[in-house]
């Protein structure tokens, strides 16, 4: 039977596998933390994407999965500026309850203007057992890390290199390829920091994580359950899916919907809106049902600022 692979938003019941996942990579301490990783994935506190094989009408499994976050400036600064050993655990740790370093990614607020938000790459891990389907994950995991993180303008993207994982080597050189800063380790951890700027990838004609740094005003301007919706329908999950991942009556999906619509009418009317002679059109929205989605799920793939804070 063939299987099929495929992205989709991290769910709490997909973290079991994925530290197992972890686990067999070599991670350790509390980024293996099951009951830690599932609360902060309940305060949306964590960026999570999971690959998915599929084979059958209900066998699947995980093959991959990756986690980020949104950190407070200062700490970030902190962390690059002395290399702090053991950066990401020590995160991970000072999360727990009110107060700690990670941001709510929905909370616009509190994230500051746009160009000082700061990210950092809690961990990532491609199943190498997967027969055949290894390099179609790896290949899979690199796009939704883009999808995941464009739009959010970053100032900069951190990442921890931890010499006991076996993806180590790989790791570290593709993150100097890559044009990375790097902060040699002082303590006998040996992890390694890297990180790079806004202005240091902004500075190249072009770069593959450019969309992550780009600054763009959206043009919406949704709510953040709005902004649910769209991201999800991105992904190409439907309906039934949209309101399963965010624990809401189908209704609720639905009337989202209409009020997206209603915002795009406001303020993108030409976006929506077809001429006269188009028997798809109605009187207030100018494309019925299916079409106007897929004209809205279009515009938010190719402008991912309008689904971020």
């Amino acid at each position: 039977m063939r299987s099929l692979i495929d992205v989709r938003p991290l769910q709490s019941r997909d973290l079991e596998a994925c530290v197992a996942l972890a686990r067999e990579d070599g991670a350790r301490g509390p980024s293996v933390d099951t009951s830690l990783l599932a609360d902060l994935l309940r305060r949306h506190l964590l960026i999570g994407r999971v690959i998915e094989e599929r084979s059958g009408a209900s066998r699947c499994r995980i093959r991959g999965f990756g986690l980020s976050a949104l950190v407070k400036p200062d700490v970030i600064a902190a962390a690059r500026r002395d290399a702090q050993q053991d950066f990401v655990a020590t995160l991970l740790a000072e999360s727990v309850g009110e107060g700690g370093a990670l941001l709510d990614r929905r909370d616009g607020a509190r994230l500051g203007p746009r160009g000082t938000r700061e990210m950092v790459v809690i961990n990532f891990v491609v199943d190498p057992t997967a027969a055949g389907t290894g390099e179609s994950a790896t290949s899979l995991l690199h796009r939704a890390f883009i999808e995941a993180h464009s739009g959010y303008a970053l100032a900069g993207l951190t990442t921890e290199a931890r010499p006991w994982e076996r993806k180590f080597e790989p790791y570290s050189r593709s993150l100097r390829a890559m044009g990375c800063r790097e902060a040699r380790a002082r303590g006998a951890c040996g992890t390694r920091i890297f990180w790079m700027t806004a202005d240091d990838v902004l500075a190249h004609g072009y770069h593959i994580l450019q969309p992550l740094f780009v600054r763009r005003h959206g043009q919406l301007d949704l709510t953040a359950a709005q902004r649910d919706v769209l991201e999800l329908a991105s992904l190409g999950i439907d309906d039934s899916g949209i309101a399963a991942t965010l624990g809401i009556a189908i209704d609720t999906v639905h009337k989202r919907w209409r009020s997206i619509h209603a915002r795009a009418l406001e303020r993108l009317p030409g976006l929506i809106v077809r001429g006269t002679g188009d028997h798809s059109t109605d009187a207030r929205f100018g494309v019925r049902g299916p079409e106007k989605r897929r004209t809205l799920v279009e515009f938010a793939r190719l402008h991912p600022e309008e689904i971020r804070p």
